[in-house]
């Protein structure tokens, strides 16, 4: 077959100013005993319309050949269109759900669903489950605040979502172990962290006042990367908002900082309490961060903020773990996310053993070029 064949669109259904006596709708239930003659869905014509007038037969009604072509024919033109049926709860009771891989527009027209089970009778558009979404516009705002938040199906359809409120401790944020891309923008206050993840596997820190874009693989999540953008386009709905965030590795300033080298008073010191995942902030260009001794699991990695006024975009942030340890190797450290106003640090335990030590973390800012 080509692809030209295809065949002209139904511009109106069959019968489409037929009224009163001259169309009927197909009723589901057999018309038998009921209406003589009368079609259903059930029974079709029933078997009297075959049979001689002459010996009681009844002829098949005009009005129902008009009812149910009529009928057809809307379905096929609703198709042509483009259209794609919403979830039916009656319909869905009368075939048992609906099928592995039927997809549904949903109920507030911004995206579509698919079925992973047969029989499928949850309502997707009510967090049902087996449903996934296929394709979705728009922003799911989420606050998070003094517990994890594990997003609902209507949420995580979302490819936007907003994270609202004033954090009281470090958080996380769940996604589903499924295969997709989502972009957060952490809009919460206070000075904890948030941790983009599914319930069980990995996942990578979201950070306050910046976009970032994560991927899941179905097991964890990783960051595709992380942007602060002056100036980001959210859409919500169809609709069009500008969000100032903070900074863009796509949109950078025109004006780069200071050379490599540093000046007397650049330095700095700062202590970490209670948890080595607890954020630090220190305003210099070079400094030394002292964590806490609390204890971090073998293999383990504790991952926190560095908020640092002198930090912009295009520095690169350079640490090393320079005491603190009894046996060289057992520490490393990493700078990531480096934006402007801080740096996420990443302290990971290299041993086979948990260790509780107060590790010290040099670190030292080299100004770049943003051209």
């Amino acid at each position: 077959m080509l692809a030209s064949n295809i065949p002209a669109n139904f511009q109106l259904p069959f019968g489409n100013s037929a009224s009163g006596a001259y169309i009927r709708a197909i009723p589901v239930a057999s018309q038998i005993g009921i209406t003589a003659g009368a079609a259903s869905l059930t029974d079709g014509f029933p078997p009297v319309c075959f049979a001689d007038p002459l010996a009681g037969g009844v002829p098949p009604s005009g009005a129902d050949f008009n009812g149910i072509l009529n009928e057809i024919t809307a379905n096929i033109r609703w198709w042509g269109a483009g259209g794609y049926p919403k979830r039916d709860a009656t319909f869905s009771a009368a075939i048992g759900g609906y099928p592995n891989g039927a997809i549904l527009q949903s109920a507030d027209n911004t995206g579509y669903w698919i079925s992973t089970a047969d029989n499928n009778t949850s309502d997707p558009d009510a967090n049902g489950a087996n449903w996934l979404p296929a394709w979705f516009r728009g922003m799911a705002t989420v606050a998070i605040t003094s517990a994890d938040v594990t997003l609902t199906l209507t949420q995580y359809a979302r490819p936007l979502i907003n994270l609202t409120g004033v954090l009281t401790g470090n958080r996380s944020l769940i996604l589903p172990p499924i295969v997709g891309e989502w972009t957060v923008i952490n809009g919460t206050t206070g000075a904890y962290t948030v941790t983009v993840k599914p319930a069980a596997g990995t996942g990578v820190p979201a950070l306050q006042g910046a976009l970032t874009r994560v991927v899941g693989n179905g097991t964890n999540v990783y960051a595709e990367n992380a942007v602060t953008a002056t100036t980001a386009v959210n859409q919500s709905g169809g609709s069009v908002n500008a969000t100032t965030i903070t900074a863009s590795s796509s949109i950078l300033s025109s004006s780069p900082s200071a050379g490599i080298g540093y000046a007397a008073g650049a330095g700095g010191v700062v202590t970490q309490v209670t948890s080595k995942v607890n954020d630090v902030t220190l305003n210099t260009l070079t400094g030394r961060i002292t964590t806490s001794n609390a204890a971090l699991a073998a293999g383990g990695s504790a991952i926190f903020n560095l908020f640092n006024s002198s930090i912009s975009v295009g520095d690169v942030v350079i640490g090393n773990v320079i005491s603190g340890y009894t046996l060289g190797g057992s520490y490393s450290v990493r700078m990531e996310f480096t934006r402007a106003g801080g740096t996420v640090v990443v302290l990971k335990n290299e041993t086979g053993s948990n260790l509780s030590d107060t590790v010290v973390i040099q670190y030292a800012v080299i100004k770049g070029s943003t051209n």
